[in-house]
């Protein structure tokens, strides 16, 4: 009697985990290459923009200049200074 319980049990645990595989192996799959995706498209840039080469500079936003128009600056003043030894 403990034997066929035993058996039954272990032959449930088999197909479920057996069948809970095969269910769960295309989901993980489609989730990791969905990230990978998502990963190569950040790392590249948005938008297919082009990578830099070494040595160039890339501006993506210029600020606007009407907070500096209304200001009269004119660098500050002069402090001298001397050299301690």
């Amino acid at each position: 009697m403990i034997l066929k319980i035993l058996l039954v049990l272990f032959l449930v645990y088999f197909l479920v985990f057996r069948f809970f595989g095969l269910l769960i192996r295309p989901f993980l799959s489609f989730l990791f290459t969905q990230q990978g995706n998502r990963y190569n498209s950040e790392s590249f840039g948005s938008g297919g923009s082009q990578r830099t080469r070494e040595g160039e500079l890339k501006i993506d936003h210029v600020p606007n200049d009407k907070a500096k128009k209304g200001k009269n600056f004119d660098g500050g003043e002069y402090v001298d200074y001397e050299e301690l030894k």
